[in-house]
C-alpha cells in the first residue's frame, strides 16, 4: 500500500507514515483497533510506552516531585522511555520496507510529557523537559514545541485521530479498569494518579497543538458513540484519513489472553463477536449514575469520581463538538 497522500493538511503536502489513533483509557479504543485490525497494507499496533507511563510517571506521582527522585532513577526513566520510543521507530521502519504504513494506538496521557504531568501535580516541581531523540533526524534538526515527549516532526508525520467518550461513561469504566493495572488506589480522593487520569486535558492540549501548526494534517477527532452507533461515520471517518472503510472489522472472532492486565482490559472486545448493544453514553446522567457509584464504590469516591467528571466536561464538549459525524 502507498503512502497515505496528505489529503487534508492544513499547509503543504507531505507523504504520512500511517495513522496514530491518541485515546484515553476506556475510550472503547480498543474496540476501534480490533475494527482496524485488517487493513490492506496497514501494521496495527500499540501502548509503546505504557510500562513507564503507568508504572514510573503515574505510579510516581505518589511519591513525591520528580526532582526529588535520584538522579539514577531519572536517568533510567528517560533511558525507558528513550528504548520504547526506538522501538516505536523500529516499527515504522519495518513497516515503510515493506511497502506498509502503520496503525499505532496509544493513551494521550502516556504521550504527555512526564515533566509537565509532575508540575500539574507539583507546581514548583523544575525539570528539564523529558523528551526522546529521532534517530532518523541529526537532534540540530529536531523541535519540540508539543506538549508530548515526541519530536514535533515525528507527530507531523502520523495522520492522528483522537478518541474520546463521555466521561460519565469513560471515568467510571477507569477506576474499575484500575483494579488489573499498577495503579490500583486506596481511595479515589487519595490517589494522585487518579486525579491525573480523570481528565482529558492532555488529548485537548495535543489536538490544540496540531490545529495550530501550518504543516500539520488536519486532526479528526471519534466519539465513542460514533463508532458503536454510525457505519456511516466509521465510514467518513476513513475517507478523511486514507484508511480503507470496506476493509473495517464488524464482526470477529473471539480470543484469549494470558497476562493478567490485558486479560481485564481487553475483556469486552476479547469476549465478543462484534459491537455490543448498550454501551454508548446517550441518555446517562448524573442524577442515575451518582446512586449506582455509591453502591459501587461507596459515597466518598463517588462523590470525588462525579467532581472529576464535571470538571472533564468542558475539555469533553469542546472536543465532541469537533468529532467526526454523518447527520
Amino acid at each position: 500500500m502507498a503512502p497515505i497522500p496528505n489529503g487534508t493538511s492544513n499547509g503543504t503536502d507531505r507523504r504520512r507514515k500511517g495513522v496514530y489513533l491518541i485515546t484515553h483509557p476506556r475510550s472503547a479504543s480498543n474496540l476501534t483497533q480490533k475494527m482496524m485490525s485488517q487493513q490492506p497494507g496497514v501494521q496495527n499496533s500499540g501502548y509503546y510506552f505504557i510500562e513507564e507511563g503507568l508504572r514510573s510517571t503515574f505510579m510516581g506521582l505518589q511519591k513525591g516531585p520528580l526532582s526529588a527522585a535520584s538522579e539514577e532513577g531519572r536517568t533510567a526513566l528517560y533511558a525507558q522511555y528513550q528504548t520504547s520510543f526506538e522501538k516505536l521507530e523500529a516499527e515504522l521502519t519495518d513497516a515503510a520496507g515493506k511497502g506498509n504504513q502503520v496503525f499505532v494506538k496509544e493513551h494521550a496521557m502516556l504521550l504527555y510529557r512526564p515533566d509537565k504531568l509532575f508540575k500539574l501535580a507539583y507546581p514548583d516541581d523544575d525539570l528539564t523537559p523529558l523528551t526522546v531523540r529521532s534517530n532518523a533526524q541529526k537532534d540540530s534538526q529536531q523541535r519540540y514545541t508539543n506538549p508530548t515527549i515526541l519530536p514535533d516532526e515525528f507527530l507531523l508525520s502520523m495522520q492522528p485521530i483522537f478518541q474520546i467518550r463521555h466521561p460519565i461513561r469513560m471515568f467510571p469504566s477507569t477506576v474499575r479498569a484500575m483494579s488489573a493495572t499498577p495503579l490500583a488506589y486506596t481511595t479515589l480522593s487519595g490517589s494522585l494518579a487518579v486525579k491525573a487520569i480523570m481528565t482529558l486535558r492532555y488529548t485537548r492540549e495535543i489536538y490544540d497543538w496540531y490545529l495550530a501548526q501550518e504543516d500539520a494534517p488536519i486532526p479528526k477527532i471519534i466519539d465513542a458513540d460514533g463508532i458503536m452507533e454510525s457505519k456511516a461515520t466509521v465510514r467518513r471517518l476513513c475517507e478523511d484519513t486514507g484508511l480503507d472503510p470496506d476493509s473495517v472489522l464488524y464482526e470477529w472472532d473471539t480470543w484469549e489472553e494470558t497476562e493478567p492486565m490485558r486479560i481485564r482490559l481487553l475483556s469486552t472486545v476479547r469476549q465478543s463477536r462484534g459491537i455490543l448493544p448498550g454501551l454508548e453514553s446517550k441518555g446517562l446522567s448524573m442524577e442515575k449514575e451518582l446512586p449506582k457509584w455509591r453502591e459501587e464504590f461507596g459515597e466518598d469516591d463517588a462523590d470525588v469520581l462525579a467532581r472529576h467528571v464535571r470538571d472533564a466536561m468542558p475539555d469533553y464538549e469542546y472536543l465532541h463538538s469537533r468529532r467526526v459525524r454523518c447527520d
